[in-house]
Formats: structure tokens, C-alpha cells, sequence
């Protein structure tokens, strides 16, 4: 697939609507215009993926190192239904934002085709990464990848 998002987190504002947010399942709200000067990784992942499972505790272990250099890990669940989620976190508790996109809106908008795709965005809000899938080998090129941008 090819990297459509070559822009700020203007575009991401624009996509995921600037004027409309993402609830997190606390039901609290979630606007990426809001995470600007961070380095954000933004995954999309859903509880029935199987890399999905493998990909959630390794950001949950960047979250836990790099938060406090500026990582924000926004992970973006396209469930249907909020219980499925809930068990999921139940069972695998995860310490960073939880986001729902339940009719997959915000996932379309962004070009995501396959389950889990992540970007990687800049402070500057420029998208440097589009992963699709995962797989245990992608996490040290990932990991250097998220260290290089909070050093920029």
C-alpha cells in the first residue's frame, strides 16, 4: 500500500474530523489535533487479530520507556462492540489510550485496509512510518525507529 499521508497532524485532524473525535473506552475524548509536539504512535488493531496480541504489550513496554521523552500511544480498536473490547482489556490490560472506531470511519479516512496498521507521525505531525501487520521482528526497527524521532 502505498504512504498517502505526507502531512501534518493537520491531515490526521482532518480525517478524524478536527471537529469530531474518537471516545476512548472510558468514554473520554480523543482528538489527534491535541497530541501536536508528541511523536505519536497510532495503531489500528482489533481484538480478534492475532499479530494484534502480539503488538499491544510491545507498545505498552515503548509506552512504559519512552512516554516521558514524548511518545504518545494512541491504539485505535475497530470492534463493533465495546464489550469485546472491554474483555480484551480484562484480560490483557493495557496503560496507554485506548481508542474505538466501531464503524471503522477514522480507520477508512486514514487509507487502513489490514488489521493492524500503525503510523508512526513526527512532533511536526508528518507521517514517517505506515506498518502493516507485526510480527516479533519488527519491534527492534520499530523501537528505533520511535527513538530517532524523539531525538529529532
Amino acid at each position: 500500500m502505498k504512504i498517502f499521508l505526507s502531512t501534518a497532524l493537520a491531515v490526521l485532524a482532518a480525517c478524524a474530523g478536527g471537529r469530531t473525535s474518537l471516545k476512548s473506552v472510558d468514554g473520554a475524548e480523543v482528538r489527534l489535533e491535541q497530541l501536536r509536539g508528541r511523536v505519536v504512535l497510532l495503531d489500528f488493531w482489533a481484538t480478534w487479530c492475532e499479530p494484534c496480541k502480539l503488538s499491544l504489550p510491545f507498545y505498552a513496554t515503548l509506552d512504559g520507556r519512552l512516554r516521558d521523552k514524548g511518545l504518545t500511544v494512541v491504539a485505535v480498536s475497530t470492534d463493533e462492540k465495546d464489550d469485546d473490547v472491554r474483555a480484551f482489556l480484562s484480560r490483557t490490560p493495557l496503560p496507554y489510550t485506548i481508542a474505538r472506531d466501531p464503524r471503522g470511519q477514522v480507520a477508512e479516512s486514514m487509507g487502513v485496509q489490514m488489521i493492524p496498521t500503525t503510523l508512526l507521525i513526527d512532533r511536526k505531525g508528518a507521517v514517517r512510518l505506515r506498518k502493516q501487520g507485526f510480527t516479533p521482528a519488527d519491534e527492534t526497527p520499530l523501537r528505533r525507529e520511535v527513538e530517532k524521532l524523539l531525538a529529532e
